[in-house]
């Protein structure tokens, strides 16, 4: 369940585009790259989109303005990004648009995330008395939703780790950090929406990497990742309309609300207790993780 997004200008529903992702080269279905994709491994996605007959009216849009089809390709890992656009194009009577984007297999690692939007003037109403209404430029008339993911790796039984140079990508100097994607819902599933970064600027990531760094360690990573998972599910959980997030955690034991409600059971809460704590008071709920998994303390 969404949540529910309003804008200053007329968007049309989102059965009103149809669109596509594909790879170009290497020729194979998207779900398959993790499969086959090795570093250095260069690639090349195509996207299409597809207007149908209600945008217009929806969006207040006139068939002969000119709206383009974005896409953007972001690797969280390396963050680096990518993107292009093309012009919508009338034929047999059919408003469509594709892009290609080109992606150097050197500078990419561990997952790629898509976006896709159609772009034009965003109105605010019909003219009045013969006054157009203001025009909202460049506005994103539609978006693609949902969990857009690509991944280049096939460890899925394991929890998404990457290591990387924090100096070389802009992260802090410590040994690890934990990221959840800026859009991820409570359904996504793990992998795709949040990550453990290893510092390689450090010496000591070459033992966590290998199991070989003291136990304390893994259990801070650990209570960093319920951290990380319980408070991006409180600030979800006070825009969405109050959802069910127990439910949703039941629905999918590799979801992002299941982890959620993993770390709740390790400090002895009900999940909605949890959040509320992560909401009113966040570094209480930080104290009790620590108490639960004995951090800074000996034996």
């Amino acid at each position: 369940m969404p949540a529910v997004e309003s804008r200053p200008y007329a968007v049309p529903e989102y059965g009103s585009v149809s669109s596509s992702i594909s790879l170009v080269a290497p020729e194979i279905e998207l779900n398959a790259l993790a499969e086959t994709w090795e570093p250095g491994l260069d690639l090349e996605f195509r996207m299409d989109a597809h207007l149908e007959d209600r945008f217009w009216t929806q969006s207040m849009t006139s068939r002969n303005e000119p709206l383009f089809l974005v896409g953007l390709v972001y690797c969280p890992s390396l963050r680096t990004r990518w993107t292009n656009n093309a012009t919508f194009c009338e034929k047999s009577g059919r408003h469509s648009a594709n892009l290609s984007i080109n992606i150097p297999g050197n500078r990419i690692a561990a997952e790629l995330r898509y976006e896709l939007w159609v772009v034009g003037n965003g109105r605010t109403g019909y003219p009045v008395y013969g006054v157009d209404p203001p025009l909202h430029y460049g506005a994103k008339l539609w978006e693609l939703k949902g969990q857009r993911t690509i991944a280049l790796d096939s460890s899925q039984n394991a929890f998404p780790t990457s290591a990387v140079s924090f100096s070389r990508t802009g992260r802090p100097q410590v040994p690890w950090v934990i990221e959840v994607v800026d859009d991820a819902e409570p359904d996504w599933n793990l992998h795709g929406c949040i990550r453990t970064y290893v510092n390689t600027d450090l010496e000591i990531y070459k033992k966590i990497l290998d199991d070989k760094a003291p136990g304390y360690l893994y259990e801070q990573i650990e209570a960093d990742i319920y951290s990380t998972a319980l408070h991006k599910l409180a600030a979800w959980s006070r825009t969405s309309g109050g959802a069910d997030m127990e439910a949703l955690a039941e629905s999918d034991a590799k979801s992002l609300a299941a982890l959620g409600r993993a770390g709740a059971e390790k400090m002895g809460l009900p999940l909605n207790q949890a959040l509320e704590t992560a909401l009113e008071d966040p570094m209480s709920l930080t104290f009790r993780l620590r108490e639960t998994f004995k951090l800074f303390q000996d034996g």
